[in-house]
């Protein structure tokens, strides 16, 4: 394990943090834009083990870009590479102290290069082509790979969203910060949302900032980590019916044969076998109420009609004893 800065200052462009706000994107816009990759590759430079600040010693994982007052943006974020003879391996999270001593992400974590297990071209040609879906929001974009392929080769618009502002300071393409502990993302509405090896690292205690977000679109295209995966940043490891289920109450059903064809598909890339293969689940949105989501309805509105017909009855039994 070992200790990275990154330095977000580069030539020819602003030092301020760029963080993009919902309202500064438009699908026109996104549309026409050309990345230019020479102006978003990461400068990285190796810091010494302890850090100093008003005189005092300070591990880098209880810094940030706030404590210092330097023309340049710094994010100090935890780095581990678990195989020394593959890079590929190398992995990036934004580290916290737990009480009992662990490190753990608020907004998660990703391997820096990219997942080649993330990344399925036939998967995405298939439910685009399939679905004529006509724009894409891309959610836990991670360092914007799949969103700047979405993006070149189908000529799409596409907003990606991330919460590690690390991130969203070294994509390959422009990201939005929004962190889902904050809230629901509220964008434009799009016809595919996708998220890959992201839920898992949202608590359930933020469950329906994760739904309203996953299920603002017309399709969902996910993937997601089983129960005893035990991966890095994990704290929502679920199976297929938990996911369904909760989608299901955002009036969302499963495309049975869509996510077997997708399974069938993530399983055959030329590169390797992606997550797609053994989690992959495709939703689309219902154009009538799900059965599921009329009983729970009602059955809130009930309870709600029960409670207030109990409030009503006990303040009229105070107004009579304040008579006697």
């Amino acid at each position: 394990m070992f200790w990275l800065c990154s330095e977000f200052g580069r030539e020819n462009t602003s030092t301020t943090p760029r963080l993009v706000t919902p309202n500064a994107i438009t699908w026109a816009s996104l549309l026409a834009c050309k990345v230019n990759t020479a102006l978003w590759q990461p400068k990285l430079r190796v810091e010494s083990s302890l850090l100093t600040r008003n005189n005092k010693q300070l591990l880098p994982h209880h810094c940030s870009h706030r404590a210092y007052s330097t023309p340049k943006v710094y994010l100090y974020m935890k780095f581990t590479l678990n195989n020394q003879a593959n890079v590929n391996t190398l992995f990036v999270g934004d580290p916290h102290d737990t009480q009992d001593g662990t490190d753990f992400a608020e907004g998660g974590g990703n391997l820096f290069f990219g997942d080649p297990q993330s990344f399925s071209p036939k998967v995405y040609e298939y439910v685009i082509k399939r679905h004529n879906v006509r724009s894409v929001l891309d959610v836990g974009a991670g360092l914007g790979q799949v969103s700047y392929y979405l993006h070149h080769t189908f000529n799409l618009p596409v907003v990606g969203i991330e919460g590690l502002p690390f991130n969203v300071q070294n994509a390959c393409y422009p990201l939005s910060y929004h962190n889902l502990n904050d809230g629901p993302w509220r964008g434009t509405p799009c016809d595919l949302v996708t998220c890959v090896e992201v839920v898992e690292h949202i608590e359930e205690k933020y469950i329906d900032n994760l739904l309203d977000t996953l299920c603002s679109g017309r399709l969902l295209l996910m993937t997601f980590a089983r129960k005893g995966t035990h991966g890095q940043f994990h704290v929502n490891e679920q199976d297929d019916q938990y996911w369904v289920d909760k989608v299901a109450t955002r009036n969302f059903g499963l495309l049975m044969m869509d996510t077997q064809i997708v399974r069938k598909l993530g399983a055959q890339e030329n590169h390797c076998p992606t997550y797609f293969a053994t989690s992959g689940l495709l939703f689309g949105r219902m154009p009538v109420k799900m059965p599921q989501v009329a009983a729970a309805e009602a059955a809130a509105a009930a309870a709600a009609a029960k409670d207030a017909n109990s409030t009503t009855d006990n303040a009229s039994k105070n107004k009579k004893q304040q008579k006697k």
